[in-house]
């Protein structure tokens, strides 16, 4: 009788081991990321109850494969009190950290016009004060800036963002004025820094000749036609008129609050575009540098601008010089991601899918709907990874 019961019990087992194994062999069927209602039923499904649970009070997401708009959308409203929905071309977000990846091309353009080298001693280029020299013969360089690797310990509290424009300061003042400290030698850990960031951003508006924000408006933002963009704060009066207001959610109804406001260390996230903006920016990255017969960048530069530059090993995600990879079901994904008080964004372009993904919310709801319920699960239902097979060992 034992004998008969542990025969049943292994064969139960193997047979179980083989239900198991079948299972995990079956191929992951991928969503067409080409069919528009399949894109905008996902999304919808992904937003809406989010955003009334959670109380969101705006969003925009654009999808774009093979050069074509799949879907660019807006949810909620840009103005609640007066009921103005999103327009996803026309109403302005704060993407945020993405803001760095302006500042970065900035850079490239000035490195191809010679008059920088990203391997030269940062203080080469700078006037009204030096980065401490607290590791002698290990200077800064913008190589080490653009991949976070410094050395440099980063703050935010009661400075990054304010919400006062009398308290806004001229970009070098404010740098010289909160310089952190160098905790580690340049090249040899990442630790991402705002203040680093702002840094190259003066470093462009000191060998061009003109404050940040005009450079880049001038260089770029004029370039790729991206008429609702900009590092200006406050917005001037025609753009702060689309701006997607800021709410927070008290005592059961939305509260305006005022522009957050980060133009003390702007290079690094002061940014206001529509998503109509940003895919113009996508389609000039993915088109090496050009749009609509006007450039941005050289083919070679952009290439360099979006290929693996450092990372500590090759199993974790890596960074380009300035752009974040990460790398996702196989899926080369590079971009950033971007986050204030008010907002947060995702703006992700895949080389070799061909394929854009920006999104941006405010409000309650923002980083629950960013994070947790559409940039990860939309790449997991659209780019699946690969089926897996298990072969469990013979005595499992």
């Amino acid at each position: 009788m034992k004998k008969g019961k542990t025969m049943n019990k292994s064969k139960r087992m193997r047979n179980f081991c083989g239900l198991i194994t079948a299972l995990f062999a079956i191929p992951v069927m991928a969503l067409d990321v080409t069919d528009k209602d399949t894109v905008e039923a996902f999304i919808d499904g992904a937003v809406k109850p989010v955003m009334k649970q959670s109380h969101g009070a705006s969003g925009v997401v654009l999808v774009m494969k093979d050069g074509e708009v799949i879907l660019n959308k807006g949810y909620g409203y840009q103005d609640i009190e007066k009921r103005i929905p999103v327009d996803p071309y026309n109403t302005l977000f704060r993407p945020g950290s993405i803001s760095k990846l302006f500042t970065w091309i900035a850079v490239l353009q000035m490195e191809e016009q010679g008059k920088l080298d990203l391997d030269t001693d940062v203080n080469e280029y700078l006037t009204q004060f030096k980065v401490e020299d607290t590791w002698p013969g290990r200077p800064v360089t913008l190589r080490h800036i653009m991949t976070h690797r410094g050395g440099f310990e980063d703050g935010a509290m009661g400075y990054l963002i304010i919400n006062d424009p009398d308290r806004i300061m001229p970009l070098a003042d404010a740098l010289e004025k909160y310089q952190p400290q160098r905790v580690n030698p340049p090249g040899d850990h990442t630790a991402y820094s705002n203040w680093a960031t702002a840094l190259a951003g003066l470093i462009v508006a000191n060998l061009s000749g003109v404050e940040f924000n005009q450079y880049i408006r001038e260089n770029i933002f004029d370039v790729l036609e991206m008429q609702n963009a900009s590092f200006v704060e406050p917005l001037p009066p025609e753009l702060d008129a689309l701006m997607a207001k800021h709410y927070t959610f008290e005592a059961g109804r939305f509260v305006e609050k005022p522009y957050e406001i980060i133009a003390n260390f702007g290079p690094a996230g002061a940014l206001a575009a529509s998503a109509g903006a940003m895919e113009n920016f996508a389609r000039a990255l993915l088109n090496e540098g050009e749009l609509n017969g006007r450039r941005i960048l050289n083919p070679e530069t952009v290439e360099r601008f979006l290929a693996r530059e450092f990372s500590h090993d090759d199993r974790t995600r890596g960074l380009g010089l300035g752009a974040l990879h990460y790398p996702y079901n196989g899926v080369d994904v590079v971009g950033h991601d971007g986050g204030t008080t008010a907002f947060v964004s995702h703006f992700g372009l895949a080389l070799d899918e061909d394929f854009v993904f920006y999104a941006s919310f405010s409000g309650p709801a923002a980083a629950s709907i960013i994070y947790q319920h559409l940039v990860w699960p939309f790449y997991d239902e659209f780019f699946p990874p690969d089926s897996i097979e298990l072969s469990p060992a013979d005595d499992f």
